[in-house]
């Protein structure tokens, strides 16, 4: 596996070289932040208070993308390959639209990441 370092502010890890399920280490697991359950996390916790710019951050980091604003992940298709990094082959990344540039073509996007 691939060594993991970094801590992410909120309890994400950022793998060196490739990407997998260990790149979202703590992401999808019941015990997260500060080891306190999911339902024991409330919206004062510190999870709730990252910077737009260590979301892209880590965003251009894992992906290696070059985001500027979190509106350009307004579409959709960087959150299925998000989502893709931590679960190769839950989204069928061949449906997902790279160009949709108005909401109606967003939907798609979003139904993909729904039924995955």
């Amino acid at each position: 596996p691939a060594a993991i370092s970094s801590a992410i502010p909120w309890g994400l890890h950022r793998p060196q070289g490739r990407r997998g399920a260990e790149c979202c280490a703590g992401a999808m697991a019941t015990k997260g932040v500060h080891g306190k359950s999911a339902s024991a996390v409330g919206m004062m916790e510190g999870a709730f208070f990252v910077s737009r710019t260590e979301l892209l951050s880590w965003v251009n980091s894992l992906l290696q993308v070059s985001l500027t604003k979190v509106e350009q992940c307004a579409s959709g298709a960087i959150y299925c390959q998000i989502l893709e990094a931590c679960h190769p082959g839950f989204v069928a990344m061949r449906k997902v639209n790279w160009m949709a540039r108005a909401d109606h073509e967003f939907i798609p996007n979003y139904k993909g990441l729904q039924a995955a």
